[in-house]
């Protein structure tokens, strides 16, 4: 289950200032004002008891703005959240699992922070979905982050994955190493296509995608594999080197 705080801080002024900036100049002048807080996003193996929360609270309470650390959000209209994605867990949450763990608070499983939005108009109006869609679009990485419309009830997504997929390149050569490599967004190039095909030639089987995956990922990285597999033979001042483009 999911426990959530939340944190405000006059420190945060100039940060807001400077959002209020962009999205009047990005998206709309009628924005009056950016509100910042911070949500904490809890995840427990079972519900907490009361002093396993005020351990918690303690935690995650600023030591020196403690009234500003609260159980209910101080925004009510207007509200953008956006966080880390959902199935990545962040090197942030698996220290703060770390030091809960040590203070003996061993069923808390993952703790993820939030950033919530409260966005005002001059005219006290709601935000349109466009003006939505607008400020999203500037407040999160959306390589690492992603929008929370809803409060997430478990960090656990029923995602599966897809099954191991065989890769018949000693049936149907190089062919079908193209359309593998378009499919899978490999981005090999025509050298390491042969390059991949000559080593399986040679293993006398046909990879799986996620060989080609690990291909790409490790082949480029080691530099004797790339260089047996991309020389140029130049003759620089009757010198013969050996050179690699990598």
């Amino acid at each position: 289950m999911i426990t959530s705080f939340f944190r405000c801080s006059r420190l945060w002024e100039t940060e807001e200032n400077l959002w209020l900036a962009t999205l009047q100049r990005k998206v709309s002048p009628e924005i009056t004002k950016v509100g910042i807080e911070r949500r904490f996003l809890i995840d427990s193996a079972r519900p907490l008891e009361d002093e396993e929360l005020n351990k918690l609270k303690w935690l995650l309470t600023e030591t020196f703005e403690p009234e500003m650390f609260k159980e209910q959000s101080a925004f009510q209209k207007n509200i953008l959240e956006v966080g880390p994605r959902l199935v990545i867990v962040t090197p942030e949450s698996t220290n703060a699992v770390s030091i809960c763990s040590a203070c003996g608070l061993d069923s808390v499983k993952r703790i993820e922070q939030t950033r919530l939005f409260s966005i005002s108009l001059e005219n006290g109006s709601d935000l349109s979905t466009i003006q939505r869609q607008k400020v999203y679009g500037f407040i999160y990485d959306r390589m690492t982050e992603q929008p929370y419309l809803e409060t997430p009830r478990s960090f656990d997504q029923d995602i599966r994955p897809e099954p191991v997929q065989l890769i018949r390149l000693l049936e149907s050569g190089i062919d079908v190493l193209k359309d593998a490599n378009e499919k899978l967004g490999l981005a090999l190039d025509k050298q390491m296509m042969q390059y991949i095909l000559g080593y399986y030639q040679k293993m006398g089987r046909n990879p799986t995608d996620v060989e080609l995956f690990m291909s790409v990922s490790s082949i480029p990285n080691t530099v004797g594999t790339t260089c047996s597999m991309v020389n140029l033979s130049l003759t620089v001042e009757r010198w013969k080197t050996v050179c690699s483009r990598w």
